[in-house]
């Protein structure tokens, strides 16, 4: 006679062991040697097998703030940090099981009342994606600078938006652009901000390949 056993396991931490393995965290903005002023957007990406809890945002190893949503970001107010003195920022990711994901050290400059850095850097935009960065303004305030593509490609779309038109592109609706240019290899922009707010660059690859960019944009206070 055949001896039959049969096991059922839930929830087996004791079997796979705990998670131990910590949240993958970056630092989307501001970008590393850029120099910042006035309110900052500190943003982050975290991603982990499990979820993540929260991410944490420090300054010059001081706490700033956390937070809990998806869109991880916190404003790190530089208005009273000397002119031109440097700082360091880094942000911590934490999952369900207490690891903890380190994000590497970003370094900025504090110029007051002058230019503030949007965005300096490279990335890769695969086929059928696009990849934003979001900055605040005020009227009068202005946005400028150049991208280009770095390999062979053209980069699909380079669209302006604000906050609202942002929201409809993102859902597939119709939006009304700030600025919009097509079919780019190299662009430079210069335009002048007419509201306050929050504002979103966004790079469209839609041309069959993936696409390397290089951009550096500013904002003239």
């Amino acid at each position: 006679m055949a001896l039959s056993i049969v096991l059922f396991f839930c929830g087996c931490d004791w079997i796979f062991g705990p998670d131990q393995n910590p949240p993958v965290c970056i630092i989307t903005s501001p970008a590393d040697s850029s120099i910042v002023s006035g309110v900052v957007d500190f943003r982050a990406e975290a991603i982990d097998t499990n979820d993540v809890t929260c991410v944490e945002f420090y300054a010059d190893g001081d706490f700033i703030g956390g937070d809990s949503t998806e869109n991880y970001g916190k404003k790190w107010d530089t208005n009273n940090l000397g002119e031109g003195t440097w700082h360091w920022l880094f942000c911590i990711a934490y999952d369900p099981s207490g690891n903890k994901g380190y994000s590497d050290t970003v370094n900025v400059q504090v110029v007051q009342g002058r230019q503030q850095d949007i965005f300096h850097g490279q990335f890769e935009l695969p086929n059928g994606y696009y990849w934003s960065v979001e900055f605040q303004a005020e009227p009068s305030d202005t946005m400028s600078g150049q991208a280009r593509v770095v390999n062979t490609g053209i980069l699909s779309q380079f669209i302006w938006l604000d906050e609202d038109n942002y929201r409809n592109f993102q859902e597939g609706r119709s939006y009304t652009p700030l600025f919009q240019a097509d079919n780019i290899v190299e662009l430079s922009v210069h335009e002048t901000v007419t509201t306050s707010g929050s504002f979103y660059l966004v790079f469209v690859n839609t041309s069959g390949s993936a696409i390397i960019c290089w951009a550096r944009f500013t904002l003239d206070k």
